[in-house]
């Protein structure tokens, strides 16, 4: 594993506009990756008011419709706001589909630490979650910390 990289952490609790950005984001992905396990997408969200906003580029050969997805997320979270809910929040949405042919196809699953290494990302970020014995709530020690 490379040895020069750089950790932080931060923690939003349920209910914050990030959080529901971070998880309208993740199910996007999720989506892509469900019909496509060789995608390759960035997706991002922003909320102000009673509006989401949705940006992705990819390349993929997935079909995917950001807004049902972003409504079925808010309705899960349960916002039911007059000002704000999944039935009547505007959501923008600024795809931008790349030719499936100019990425790399190539399952992680397989490949070695070695040329996990090798795969570079350019300027993106790996975003993760899990449980562990760091901590009694069984929470990785920066999130605690960041907590």
């Amino acid at each position: 594993m490379i040895q020069d990289f750089m950790f932080t952490s931060e923690s939003v609790t349920e209910g914050h506009p990030d959080k529901l950005c971070d998880q309208i984001s993740d199910a996007v992905i999720d989506h892509f990756l469900s019909q496509d396990p060789c995608s390759r997408v960035r997706a991002e969200c922003a909320v102000s008011g009673a509006i989401v906003f949705i940006a992705a580029r990819f390349a993929s050969t997935a079909n995917i419709d950001f807004s049902r997805i972003a409504r079925k997320v808010i309705m899960e979270i349960g916002y039911e706001r007059p000002d704000f809910n999944a039935r009547t929040c505007s959501i923008l949405t600024s795809p931008q589909a790349l030719p499936v042919g100019s990425y790399g196809q190539f399952n992680e699953q397989k490949l070695t630490e070695a040329q996990i290494d090798t795969v570079r990302v350019k300027n993106q970020v790996t975003v993760f979650g899990y449980a562990s014995d760091q901590t009694a709530e069984l929470m990785p020690l920066p999130i605690a910390l960041a907590r």
